[in-house]
């Protein structure tokens, strides 16, 4: 069974590299950079996340929470992963789901 998404923002808010960033003025947000151009958001999710122990569990963690928002409410680099990329994932489980639910509708899915 996935992690619900208290348990994973326990451990990304007590583990990820983050949370103790020190932002600089005027120096930008590593997590949310001023840049649409996906190989630059990729390379800067790579960079932004290095080393961080809960990488994982924080990509997790947003996908649950965006499951339901507007794509254009998918934005930022969480999970080392931008939101292009995320959103994707997010149409993977949906239609996973949808799959799985015309299964059960069909008779032919775990009871």
């Amino acid at each position: 069974m996935a992690r619900q998404v208290r348990e994973l923002a326990g451990l990304v808010y007590e583990f990820g590299k983050c949370r103790s960033y020190v932002f600089e003025p005027d120096g930008g947000d590593p997590w949310f950079p001023g840049t649409e151009v996906p190989e630059d958001l990729e390379a800067q999710a790579g960079k932004a996340c290095a080393g961080c122990p809960v990488i994982a569990e924080c990509l997790e963690m947003t996908l649950q929470l965006e499951a339901e928002l507007p794509r254009q409410h998918v934005v930022g680099i969480f999970g080392a992963t931008p939101g292009h990329q995320r959103l994707r994932m997010l149409d993977v489980r949906r239609a996973q789901r949808e799959d799985e639910q015309a299964l059960v509708e069909a008779g032919g899915g775990a009871r």
